[in-house]
């Protein structure tokens, strides 16, 4: 009897560890697509709280030609302010710097399905662009960075830009710890004010 019982029990443990495997992933990645600009959110916040930096999230600033532009995530670095658009790609991306369009295919039911995508680089130094002008903040000041999930593959991806990065969530820091140590004079306590309160100023989602 106590034989039956203890494989009884044994038979449990390996259907529990092997669901756990089948479905862990599954579930893991299913809830990182639902809630992932929280999960960004806390890690961009992260940064912000343990250097000091200054951080306006979900701006939407209305420009003179009654159109929006809308960011993620604006984090004022001592150097340098990084305009962050949070991004998730279930499944791979190839994709070149400059080119207009990438191809992003992601697996569903065993299948893989492709369709082109807007080059998010392109369309976030877009968005700088377009803060520098309704701000009047010089855009050599702005590093666009299009924050993107660790999983997500990239094929064929030659990123050389020194000022429009396409990161994966886990390198952030690093990335903006590389960018705060290049040899550029960093902002003076009146220019980081004047800044963060052009932008705040502007930021309809303050307003609402």
């Amino acid at each position: 009897m106590l034989e039956i019982v203890i494989f009884g029990i044994l038979c449990l443990a390996f259907l529990a560890l092997f669901l756990f495997t089948i479905l862990y992933y599954p579930i893991k990645n299913h809830n990182l697509l639902k809630n992932y600009m929280e999960i960004y959110g806390k890690n961009v916040y992260s940064i912000a709280q343990d250097y000091d930096y200054y951080l306006i999230n979900k701006l939407s600033i209305t420009l003179t030609d009654l159109s929006l532009v809308e960011v993620d995530h604006i984090l004022f670095g001592e150097k340098y302010i990084y305009l962050i658009k949070d991004r998730y790609y279930r499944g791979g991306l190839i994709a070149k710097e400059r080119d207009q369009s990438w191809l992003y295919y992601q697996k569903k039911n065993g299948r893989y399905y492709k369709e082109y995508i807007d080059n998010p680089l392109r369309m976030n130094d877009i968005r700088r662009s377009k803060v520098a002008k309704a701000t009047g903040i010089d855009k050599s000041l702005f590093i666009s960075i299009v924050l993107i999930n660790n999983d997500c593959y990239l094929s064929s991806f030659d990123g050389k830009s020194k000022d429009n990065f396409l990161c994966p969530l886990m390198k952030l820091r690093k990335l903006i710890k590389s960018i705060e140590k290049r040899d550029v004079s960093p902002m003076n306590d009146e220019q980081l004010k004047d800044a963060v309160q052009d932008i705040a100023r502007l930021n309809n989602t303050e307003k609402n």
